[in-house]
């Protein structure tokens, strides 16, 4: 009776441990398939170089509306040093040809929203 009872634990435990070995390995192949941005997390636009900074006159805090190329389609001033809640026309120019590496979720562009923080500097 004993070795049939180990003939039984042995084969339930053979198709168990080829499950898991199978399992882990479609587990790996899938984690080191996809690139490193085709997760399913979701990242922000990021700011290419841009000339920006050297346009404020004041300090701003801007949320920007980025498209899914990276072009910036609207705008909302969030706050200003003097208070007004629209920019320059120089500001605005700079702004539109401003462009972004998109926001990405599971390695597709996206829109998202970039919040961009401006400040003058006053030379001594």
């Amino acid at each position: 009776m004993k070795a049939f009872r180990r003939r039984c634990h042995f084969g339930l435990l053979i198709p168990a441990v080829i499950a898991g070995a199978l399992l882990g390995f479609l587990a790996a192949h899938s984690i080191y398939a996809n690139p490193a941005g085709a997760s399913g997390r979701y990242t922000a636009p990021r700011l290419n170089q841009t000339a920006l900074a050297s346009a404020t006159t004041d300090s701003l805090v801007i949320e920007a509306y980025v498209d899914s190329r990276g072009r910036v389609w609207n705008y909302r001033v969030i706050s200003s040093a003097q208070g007004s809640k629209d920019l320059t026309p120089d500001m605005k120019n700079v702004l539109i040809f401003t462009t972004f590496h998109p926001a990405m979720f599971r390695g597709s562009p996206i829109a998202g929203t970039a919040v961009l923080s401006l400040f003058k500097i006053d030379k001594f």
